[in-house]
C-alpha cells in the first residue's frame, strides 16, 4: 500500500474558496437586509405627510369643482367635472362627430414643441 498522500494546490484552493464563501453569505445579507430596510416615520415627518396630503385633497376639489384656465395662450380652460359630464352626454349623440372634435382637442393641447434653431457653427 502507498501511503503518500499528497494534497494537491487545487483542491486547497477549492476548500478555501468554499469556506470564504460560507463564511461571505450571512454577511452579504445581513449587508442587503439593511441596505434595503426602510426607516421609521418620525413624528414630524409623519405630520408633514398628513399636511401635504391635506393640501393636496383640497386643491383637488378645488380643481374639480371651479372654472380655471390650463393654458391662457392657447385657449384652454378646465371645466368643472359635473359639467364636464354634461357636455360629454350632449357630444355623445353622435360618436363620429364626438371623436373627431375629442381628437382636434388633443391636437391642440398637447401641440409638439417648436423645432431647435440650426446651429450656426458646427464647432459649438
Amino acid at each position: 500500500m502507498n501511503d503518500n498522500r499528497t494534497i494537491d494546490f487545487r483542491t486547497v484552493v477549492f476548500v478555501i474558496f468554499i469556506t470564504a464563501a460560507f463564511l461571505a453569505m450571512p454577511w452579504l445579507i445581513y449587508r442587503e437586509r439593511h441596505k434595503t430596510h426602510a426607516q421609521a416615520i418620525g413624528y414630524a415627518r409623519a405630520q408633514e405627510r398628513a399636511t401635504a396630503l391635506e393640501n393636496v385633497r383640497t386643491n383637488g376639489a378645488a380643481m374639480l369643482t371651479t372654472y380655471d384656465w390650463r393654458n391662457k395662450n392657447e385657449g384652454i380652460v378646465r371645466i368643472p367635472i359635473d359639467r364636464a359630464k354634461e357636455l360629454y352626454i350632449q357630444e355623445a349623440q353622435d360618436p363620429a362627430a364626438e371623436r373627431k372634435e375629442m381628437l382636434a382637442r388633443a391636437a391642440k393641447a398637447f401641440a409638439p414643441p417648436p423645432k431647435q434653431p440650426a446651429k450656426a457653427n458646427p464647432y459649438e
